[in-house]
């Protein structure tokens, strides 16, 4: 029933949610470690794809899997 689609999709949501404040909260920050050198070959890397500068902001959270991609 609808209600109960409804419920499922609030459940992934705040699962979704948690799992995203949990990964910008860690401890370990790997834009700690990187370089101007490295952001900058990182920028010229992603010229391709026709990003925004706010879509190249991607480095500052620097995802490690494919699937940090989606908290972006």
């Amino acid at each position: 029933s609808y209600d109960t689609r409804t419920e499922e999709i609030s459940k992934n949501l705040r699962t979704v949610e948690l799992e995203a404040i949990q990964c910008l909260f860690e401890d370990y920050q790997p834009t700690l470690h990187r370089s101007d050198a490295g952001i900058t070959q990182l920028v010229r890397g992603l010229q391709p794809f026709g990003l925004s500068k706010s879509g190249k902001l991607i480095a500052n959270l620097a995802p490690a899997e494919p699937v940090e991609l989606y908290v972006v």
